[in-house]
């Protein structure tokens, strides 16, 4: 998989649409290195947008959305008001969204995201960033 081009080609792609975002990708590695999976492009790709549209959509308007590439991990971080603590594994439900949610949506996305990670031997990891934001991870099981 060649995280450095899906991730440039979705980060340009939803670079246009909310031109607002600051768009940042971190390299933590080599770009060869980053996170060894082979798998089907296309399932990959939906679950990357899903993560970056995800950060867009939570995440403050002007704020920056990162996506950092490591060897043993894919993250996706936003400056966001997070998850409650109470929330952070009932997200991943189908069709679950925590009350109060005022962002349109089907909550269907990170159900997806998980579903698709496991079929390729991934963890999904959500966590609340202590200066603010969630962080969604990718890493091998």
């Amino acid at each position: 998989m060649d995280w450095g081009r899906l991730a440039e080609g979705l980060m340009a792609e939803l670079a246009a649409a909310a031109d607002d975002v600051e768009w940042r990708l971190d390299w933590r590695c080599a770009p060869e290195k980053a996170l060894p999976l082979t798998g089907d492009a296309t399932l990959l790709g939906l679950m990357l947008r899903n993560l970056l549209e995800n950060a867009c959509r939570y995440g403050p308007a002007d704020g920056a959305v990162e996506l950092r590439l490591e060897e043993d991990a894919v993250s996706v971080l936003d400056r966001g008001p997070g998850i409650a603590p109470e929330w952070l594994e009932r997200v991943r439900e189908r069709f679950f969204r925590p009350p109060g949610q005022e962002q349109p949506g089907s909550g269907l996305g990170l159900s997806i995201v998980e579903r698709i990670a496991e079929l390729h031997g991934l963890r999904l990891m959500l966590r609340n960033r202590p200066d603010g934001g969630l962080e969604a991870r990718l890493a091998r099981r």
